[in-house]
């Protein structure tokens, strides 16, 4: 409900009960919307739900594996022919992405993959994403190196262990990344930075959800990523129709060319 783009393309959000906060989950309120199955990423919560009867289906991913696994087990649930092709299309458009990075990518050397830091949210420009979770798959498949891959998951770190990592790309996710490019670049701390003197801080994309983390919107920052570290490469690759296409097929929502470049800016709608 909080999330600008996702109630643009679906404004009935606001009107769905949500018993949940974090990993917590009021069952009560839950059994009083007479659910068929609950779908959660919180263990937890599918503990809490199935001791209440509620037959519950633990979806969370870390890689792409996994992603592509949870789109196949919701179509599963929900039981439909049309889920199933629906499913069936999104991972072989996810496929053919990997694919398109990992056949111009798969042979650079080591000397050209810059050192890329991603923040998860820019009101915390020193919490930084390490080893472990998607986001570190993404890096490498886009032809970079994670220059924290040290840290496990997202966690807070000092000034110094970033100036000592030394990125020479910044990446900033979530929808206060522009007070974070912001904070960056007036922060002298920052200064010194390669990435920082190099003009390569960027915001990263975010739509119906953070395009670089636990969305099947991850198909589409696989494009995002590659050509950002890499652009020479992809010139042909039209992000702005690949977002519109994207809408369109899986969200069944007619974006407009100014809408998806808001998304790829990191924009909320006008």
């Amino acid at each position: 409900k909080s999330l600008e783009w996702f109630k643009r393309v679906y404004p009935n959000i606001e009107k769905v009960k949500a018993p949940v906060k974090g990993t917590d989950v009021n069952v009560e309120e839950l059994l009083a919307t007479k659910p068929d199955v609950l779908l959660a990423s919180s263990s937890e919560q599918v503990a809490k739900a199935t001791e209440a009867g509620i037959p519950s289906v633990h979806v969370e991913f870390q890689n792409f594996t996994d992603l592509k696994r949870t789109v196949e087990l919701t179509a599963e649930v929900i039981g439909t022919q049309g889920a199933y092709e629906r499913a069936q299309k999104y991972n072989a458009y996810m496929k053919r992405n990997i694919s398109l990075v990992k056949e111009r990518l798969g042979n650079l050397p080591q000397s050209d993959k810059p050192k890329v830091l991603h923040i998860g949210a820019g009101d915390e420009v020193t919490k930084v994403t390490g080893s472990g979770v998607v986001i570190d798959e993404w890096i490498k498949l886009a032809g970079g190196t994670n220059a924290v891959s040290d840290v496990k998951g997202m966690k807070g770190v000092s000034m110094e262990q970033i100036t000592a990592a030394a990125p020479d790309v910044i990446i900033v996710g979530g929808d206060t990344s522009a007070r974070g490019v912001q904070t960056i670049k007036d922060d002298a701390a920052w200064a010194d930075i390669p990435a920082v003197k190099n003009g390569k801080v960027y915001r990263n994309p975010l739509g119906t959800f953070n395009w670089d983390r636990y969305s099947t919107e991850e198909a589409l920052q696989v494009l995002w990523s590659a050509k950002t570290l890499h652009p020479d490469k992809f010139t042909d690759v039209d992000l702005v129709k690949e977002t519109r296409e994207f809408y369109a097929t899986y969200y069944g929502y007619n974006l407009t060319e100014d809408e998806a470049k808001l998304i790829i800016a990191g924009d909320a709608p006008r």
